[in-house]
């Protein structure tokens, strides 16, 4: 997690621990169980929580089932997409751990999607977090760059 967190990418020996166990020849990674290297199962607002990435506004199915009960349509696709834009960035920081590949531009571009959603109430909090992707990213240039220099 502090790799992740810190956009450090692992040592190949490494790499298997932070690799998705596939316990049921599924075929396809499953992020929890690769967050959680076999250990404790940890959920998705924990994960992106550590990480600093926007997380749903509700985390218990009940509000939801309470949403849909009272035909709340769209806040439900809300916490839908907010989950998805979610994941979709945690994986994206895995992939950062395991493969080290960049993984500036493809989250700039989704918090930029997502802060552009106005009408759904994450769409603040995924600006707030493309803010800091991109004062990130300068501070990072700032001292590569007089690092260079002298």
């Amino acid at each position: 997690m502090a790799a992740m967190r810190e956009g450090i990418k692992l040592p190949a020996f490494l790499v298997p621990m932070a690799t998705s166990f596939d316990v049921r020849n599924r075929r396809h990674i499953d992020l929890m169980l690769a967050m959680c290297l076999g250990g404790a199962r940890v959920h998705l607002a924990e994960v992106a929580a550590a990480l600093d990435i926007p997380v749903k506004l509700i985390g218990a199915p009940g509000p939801v089932a309470g949403y849909i009960d009272s035909g709340k349509s769209s806040l439900v696709k809300s916490v839908a997409e907010s989950d998805v834009l979610t994941t979709a960035m945690v994986l994206m920081r895995h992939l950062a751990l395991t493969t080290g590949t960049s993984t500036f531009a493809a989250a700039d571009r989704l918090a930029c999607f997502a802060a552009g959603m106005t009408h759904r109430p994450y769409a603040a909090d995924f600006a707030q977090y493309r803010k800091r992707l991109i004062d990130t990213a300068f501070v990072e240039a700032r001292a590569t760059y007089d690092r260079i220099a002298a």
